[in-house]
């Protein structure tokens, strides 16, 4: 019971994050690679 109780309130954490401005630009930079105008990707050279 207890776990089942952790497991809502891990849940309803993960709600609130997901819901925040920081959640959506770090999702829109790591899927789908958008980067603000004033800023410089700079990515590794494969090797």
């Amino acid at each position: 019971m207890e776990s089942e109780e952790q497991r809502k309130k891990d849940l309803e954490e993960l709600e609130k994050y997901m819901k925040t401005k920081k959640f959506m630009e770090e999702t829109a930079k790591a899927k789908l690679h958008l980067v603000y105008p004033d800023e410089i990707l700079i990515e590794p050279e494969n090797k």
